[in-house]
């Protein structure tokens, strides 16, 4: 439906047009009111109807008057503070400017002039429709009781809303005392859930909890839990594990959750990361938001509850259910989803890719080594309180482990040397960083570099600073996972730690030892920092040593009259010309020399830039190919890596014979499978949107003896 203003600032007559239709159009004229303010429809005597047949207008129709409710918008609270009503209709346009615009356009305003009859349907859901009303159900007793969780909403009885909900024993319900509905719950009206047996069956020697409570998506709920004890019974845990409650405890069981509001918080502290404080006592509010009937507190219970349901769900994906030595045969690092992109040896390479030195690069690894000073974490618990379920099996180092390394090798390794190159805090506060009352002042991690994915075996706690001895372990750790022999690691103070690592290396344990050589890492500083290290370290030395020569040969010569100009380089020279932006003040603001040296280049030093920007040009050409083959290559491990996991579930399923551990590993199966067909058909759509290329490149020829004659 379309609607035509005809005047600025007012409601014009409008033409309602109905396009249900392509052969015809049915256009409703409204004639436009004198009054100046807007009318609430009379919905006690006139139809709400719209459409193509509408009702008979009223003696004085309503309309819809947009500039009232503009200038009335500013004191409605309700309203969505970020909507922003059309320029046309907050300010106005021209009579030729304007055109017809759908409803739909408007619809925060098209909504406040049908308020009242919103208003006035929630009151109406208040009140049953009669006071007296049957049981919808048996038609025999008085209908007292709806559940509010359900669809229909209807009036039953007692006996009929509790058989009702044998299968939703935690949907809430309302009883009507004559005046108004009252909360009260399916235990009081004695609904019993029967663990042990089917539904609709009957224990013959049930064990009844009188005050269960239960966690779930819509609140914490007070029941009555029956477990089974006749000849048949099974342990209590096991009963709650199989109607999808997970136990508090495995004595006695007390308190369970639901493994729905498990899953359900599990993906909220993904994406909104909220904490399982602000979740639990959301459901406590849901529960009861007057403080007049507050559930019991099961805080602490939750916590640990979801501890299990997180280390179980891991355990779980990682298939540690179907292997042989299940779950105390778990190794370090086995319960992380790796990098697909990056390269394995074990899963994603080609065979014969170590004999294949021309493209030995593309299976590098690039790593990325850094620490973050803000997740502190107090000393506020112990290892007995609160012990550790991983053990070393996902992205976190053995704590134990990593503890007994520290104490055996922070006295042997010597404390690190200060940076010369960058005043970065990670090296010059590398000792002084502390916290009282703090068990870590801060996470130390490798990711991959490419991708932004943590290694296996690469995060743990620093205690001051980035201690080289921390980092170390961090790097040696996630180095023991499956990694290629070439290596490109990047880290801010890379310039500094690397120098001795290998010294370092050589003191550590075997176990931490890596495959790798020195040669075969290429260490790399963030671009962030490049200016600090590049200018200040190879430029400077390799003018130092230019410098040292043409002193010697110039002595030979008796030529030393360039010393007039180039002068010898401190430290304190190489500075930018914009360096004055750190001094003390701009009367203190000294240039360096090398600002004020008048070199004399002439057509030879033109000649010699253009060369140097014409290889800079040549060098992102072949960077780009490069980088274009490692994207190819990249994409291809992605896929071989979906169908090397599909492929492993597939065994797992051929090695059980219960039927639980099967279906779920052919579901796996399917799963990684389908992951690999869509990143090849998404891949492929890349391809396919790609211009062919005007000219063949071959990334291996050398650019500058392209158009030379023989």
């Amino acid at each position: 439906m379309n609607y035509k203003h005809r005047k600025k600032g007012g409601c014009a007559p409008v033409d309602i047009i109905d396009e249900a239709s392509d052969d015809e159009e049915v256009r409703i004229r409204v004639p436009r009111s004198s009054q100046s303010y807007h009318h609430h429809t009379d919905y006690s005597s006139q139809a709400g109807s719209t459409g193509i047949n509408p009702p008979l207008p009223p003696p004085e129709p309503a309309f819809f008057d947009t500039s009232s409710l503009l200038s009335g918008m500013s004191g409605m609270s309700f309203l969505d503070p970020d909507y922003t009503a059309p320029a046309e209709v907050a300010h106005g346009v021209d009579e030729g400017a304007r055109r017809a615009r759908p409803l739909g356009d408007h619809p925060l305003l098209v909504w406040t002039s049908q308020r009242e009859a919103f208003m006035a349907e929630m009151l109406y859901l208040e009140a049953p429709v009669s006071e007296i009303e049957r049981c919808h159900a048996c038609r025999t007793s008085q209908g007292q009781y709806r559940c509010v969780s359900c669809f229909d909403g209807r009036m039953l009885c007692a006996r009929c809303i509790v058989n009702d909900h044998h299968a939703m024993p935690f949907h809430k319900v309302e009883e009507w005392t004559g005046t108004y509905f009252k909360r009260t719950t399916l235990a009081d009206l004695g609904l019993i859930i029967q663990l042990g047996h089917r539904l609709g069956q009957k224990c013959i020697l049930p064990v009844v909890v009188k005050s269960f409570i239960v966690i779930d998506v819509d609140g914490i709920h007070s029941v009555q839990m029956g477990f089974c004890n006749c000849s048949q019974s099974i342990e209590r845990q096991v009963q709650l594990l199989r109607s999808r409650l997970w136990p508090a405890t495995t004595i006695y069981p007390q308190t369970a959750a639901t493994f729905c509001v498990l899953h359900q918080f599990q993906v909220l502290s993904f994406m909104s990361k909220v904490s399982a404080y602000e979740f639990y006592h959301t459901l406590a509010r849901l529960s009861d938001n007057t403080g007049l009937h507050t559930p019991p507190d099961r805080y602490d219970t939750f916590l640990r509850i979801m501890c299990e349901w997180r280390h179980l769900r891991s355990l779980k994906r990682f298939g540690r259910g179907h292997e042989p030595g299940g779950i105390a045969a778990t190794k370090p690092g086995e319960l992380v989803l790796c990098c697909p992109a990056c390269p394995h040896p074990r899963v994603n390479l080609p065979p014969g890719w170590m004999e294949n030195l021309g493209k030995r690069w593309l299976y590098r690894l690039f790593l990325a080594v850094d620490a973050n000073f803000r997740l502190r974490r107090l000393n506020v618990s112990s290892e007995d309180n609160d012990p550790s379920l991983n053990c070393g099996y996902g992205y976190f180092v053995e704590e134990n482990d990593f503890r007994s390394f520290l104490e055996t090798y922070g006295k042997i390794i010597p404390a690190e040397e200060k940076s010369t190159c960058n005043n970065h805090d990670a090296v010059k506060l590398a000792n002084s960083r502390g916290g009282q009352g703090a068990a870590a002042t801060g996470v130390g991690a490798v990711v991959c570099r490419r991708h932004d994915m943590k290694r296996p075996l690469s995060v743990g706690d620093l205690q001051k600073g980035e201690r080289y001895i921390n980092m170390d372990y961090f790097v040696l750790s996630t180095l023991t996972c499956d990694t290629p022999p070439d290596l490109v690691i990047s880290y801010d103070i890379a310039c500094q730690w690397h120098k001795n690592l290998f010294v370092r290396i050589d003191k550590y344990p075997t176990d931490l030892q890596p495959d790798q050589r020195e040669y075969n890492i290429l260490y790399l500083v963030p671009k962030f920092h490049l200016p600090a290290h590049i200018l200040k370290n190879a430029d400077a030395a390799r003018y130092r040593q230019v410098y040292a020569a043409l002193g010697v040969v110039s002595e030979v010569l008796g030529k030393e009259e360039w010393k007039g100009g180039l002068l010898a380089l401190k430290d304190g020279d190489v500075r930018g010309l914009d360096s004055y932006n750190e001094a003390t003040s701009e009367g203190q603001r000294t240039l360096s020399w090398i600002w004020k040296t008048n070199l004399q280049g002439g057509e030879k030093g033109l000649q010699e830039a253009l060369r140097i920007e014409w290889c800079k040009s040549r060098a992102r050409a072949q960077r780009w190919q490069e980088e274009c083959d490692l994207l190819t290559e990249e994409i291809h491990r992605v896929q071989v890596t979906f169908q090397y996991y599909s492929g492993v579930w597939e065994g797992r399923a051929t090695r059980t014979n219960l039927p639980g551990a099967k279906a779920y590993a052919l579901r796996q199966a399917t799963l990684w499978s389908d992951l690999r067909a869509s990143a090849a058909a998404r891949w492929n759509e890349v391809t396919t949107s790609l211009p062919a290329p005007s000219v063949d490149f071959d990334p291996t020829m050398d650019l500058d003896l392209r158009g030379r004659r023989p």
